[in-house]
């Protein structure tokens, strides 16, 4: 029981919502999420968009035309080559 207890303990030390692993992925990962908010702020402020879908989450999203696909201008934006 102790070992499992222990377990527990580095378990919820390093992985829980708390954790060393969430912390460090955290701290990296804000910077590159709020360059890409950013980006996509400046692009639809510019184009006058009032909302933009994130087509990876398939949240309810059937078809989404080339047209109005600004992920490569995103990209751009942030430096990269598409």
């Amino acid at each position: 029981m102790e070992k499992e207890k222990q377990a527990a303990d580095l378990k919820k030390k390093y992985f829980g919502p708390e954790g060393e692993l969430y912390k460090k992925r955290s701290a990296l990962m804000s910077p590159i999420q709020d360059e890409i908010y950013n980006a996509i702020k400046d692009i639809a402020d510019l184009r006058g968009y009032q909302l933009v879908l994130d087509r990876a989450s398939d949240t309810g999203i059937i078809f989404g035309s080339p047209r109005i696909d600004i992920s490569s201008e995103v990209l751009r934006k942030l430096g990269y080559s598409y």
